[in-house]
């Protein structure tokens, strides 16, 4: 099952590059915003937290793998927790590094790496690609 949610995670870890605002914090708050979204399957909250440019383009994909991530998680016991364990803005202060582990129901963990952009002042998960 974990290997399910390792397929998954990436495309939406990918998708999310286009992240990230909607709402206050530093970068980690958004990534965690952004990735219990997702768990939940609620593509309109996570489409928030991508970059308005790109939000379009984002939808048809978040609409196809969030509900099957969301049942590959429920699988997993659901996210017991993410822990963001390394957070770096860059000098200029528009791009930042965020490195998290989710930690599942079941007790598994998965370590990954979201890059953000700020944009207008509100920090988005970036998409590669």
């Amino acid at each position: 099952m974990k290997s399910l949610f390792k397929f998954f995670a990436p495309v939406l870890f990918a998708v999310a590059a286009a992240c990230s605002g909607g709402g206050g914090g530093g970068p980690g708050d958004v990534v965690e915003d952004f990735n219990m979204a997702l768990a939940e399957g609620d593509v309109d909250a996570a489409i928030e937290h991508i970059q308005p440019s790109q939000r379009d383009a984002v939808r048809p994909k978040l609409e196809m793998v969030a509900p099957m991530a969301a049942s590959q998680l429920e699988a997993q016991g659901g996210i017991d927790s993410i822990e963001v364990t390394n957070e770096e803005i860059s000098e200029d202060g528009n791009t930042a590094t965020v490195s998290y582990t989710v930690t599942f129901g079941n007790g598994e963990t998965s370590e990954d790496q979201d890059t953000l952009t700020m944009v207008d002042g509100t920090w988005y998960v970036g998409m590669e690609g």
